[in-house]
């Protein structure tokens, strides 16, 4: 049940929504950290594509709560999963 779900969260993901969770998971995983641009605004293709993250249990802000500038972004469990179980799906090169 766990890959199958892998896989329809993946399947679901643009090609933007990959390259910013890889670029986000990769922030946070080399120790950088990841917060919500400065430039961030709601309702924006931005938005719509953290919200797409959150949805499929990637990411989420921190300390929960709504989208907004300057938050830090944290990659929850299934996220890190996604990361390792399907990397080339997601464009990753060295996991």
């Amino acid at each position: 049940p766990i890959k199958e779900e892998l896989n329809e969260a993946v399947s679901i993901l643009s090609d933007e929504q990959k390259q910013l969770f890889r670029r986000i998971y990769q922030r946070i995983e080399s120790g950088e950290g990841y917060v919500v641009p400065d430039d961030f605004v709601r309702d924006s293709s931005m938005h719509q594509n953290f919200r797409t993250l959150r949805n499929v249990n990637f990411i989420r802000p921190i300390q929960g709560g709504r989208w907004l500038p300057g938050l830090e972004v944290q990659v929850k469990n299934f996220g890190k999963l996604a990361a390792k179980m399907k990397n080339q799906e997601l464009g990753f090169s060295n996991l």
